[in-house]
């Protein structure tokens, strides 16, 4: 690849080439659940830019053994990614795509997901019937708040549109042998007319056709308890974002997340485990929201080894 400098090449490389010296934890066997600690790309997708091949080799060397991948850009190709898994010896499980793509491109996002050998297809975030809502929103706020003002305007219709969106998208994925899964943030926990949006998406969508890719993190910050979710919802909870924070924002859910490794922060991973366990979850993606403390593969590694000896 040629869209970076030198030094940025040589930078991911030398951060790569330091993380896999690190001593790597024996076997995946030991993992939480008896599955391999997976990883979403996201958390690391400025080094994929630059060094792709040695930042999912540095990947592996940490011990993890699947990944999530995000939607691919003008950068990283599905072709691309699919070698340089294979040759860092990772799998992929599942993968990320708007919901704009969902519909608009949707044999695309099959034949990427197949190519990647993904079971699960995610839509981290809803839409609109209007996008020209989006627009007159980003003539009065600074682009980092677009979407923000976007999730505070939407109504009870608004997420009866999504579910209707997600339960067509899932009927398409599921005959092409995908399954369809929703991603939660915080802006799911608002109370509309006294009721939690997130339980509403889930009571107006098909529980075969929608899954939940649970992000424990942002259900926290909301306030909430992901372990409560498990229990009411597990059947339809198939996936987990394992991230961890500082503090929640509660009744801020526009607010930025603290991150934090994971085992540093204020979530009851033993106990999120063992509720996941009697749910029969099928994978779990270690994710982390910047800023951070250190590098990325550096935290990446602490959260591994705190995953690895949990079980």
């Amino acid at each position: 690849m040629n869209y970076f400098s030198r030094r940025d090449l040589l930078t991911a490389a030398a951060g790569a080439v330091a993380v896999s010296m690190l001593p790597v934890s024996p076997g995946v066997g030991a993992d939480p659940l008896n599955l391999p600690v997976g990883i979403q790309l996201y958390t690391v997708g400025d080094e994929l830019k630059k060094d792709l091949d040695g930042t999912l080799q540095a990947i592996a060397a940490i011990g993890y053994r699947t990944v999530e991948v995000v939607t691919f850009n003008s950068i990283i190709k599905v072709a691309q990614m699919r070698e340089a898994l294979d040759r860092a010896g990772l799998t992929c499980q599942s993968v990320h795509y708007a919901l704009m793509q969902l519909q608009n491109s949707a044999q695309k996002v099959i034949d990427d997901a197949h190519r990647l050998g993904a079971k699960y297809v995610i839509c981290p975030t809803p839409w609109v019937a209007d996008p020209s809502r989006f627009a007159q929103l980003a003539k009065v706020n600074k682009a980092e708040a677009v979407f923000g003002a976007l999730m505070d305007s939407f109504t009870m219709d608004d997420w009866r549109w999504n579910a209707e969106q997600f339960n067509k998208v899932g009927e398409v994925l599921k005959s092409a042998g995908l399954q369809f899964a929703y991603h939660n943030h915080s802006f799911e926990f608002k109370k509309i007319d006294g009721k939690v949006v997130f339980d509403e998406l889930l009571a107006m969508t098909d529980a075969d056709l929608v899954k939940v890719e649970l992000d424990c993190g942002w259900v926290a910050n909301a306030g909430y308890d992901p372990i409560d979710y498990l229990k009411r919802y597990g059947k339809r909870i198939q996936l987990l974002h394992v991230k961890d924070i500082k503090r929640k924002a509660g009744e801020n859910l526009g607010a930025a997340m603290e991150g934090t490794e994971i085992g540093q922060g204020i979530l009851d991973w033993p106990a999120i485990f063992k509720e996941a366990k009697r749910a029969g979850l099928k994978g779990y993606f270690v994710e982390q929201e910047p800023p951070f403390a250190r590098p990325p593969l550096e935290e990446l590694k602490a959260s591994y080894d705190y995953l690895h000896k949990l079980s």
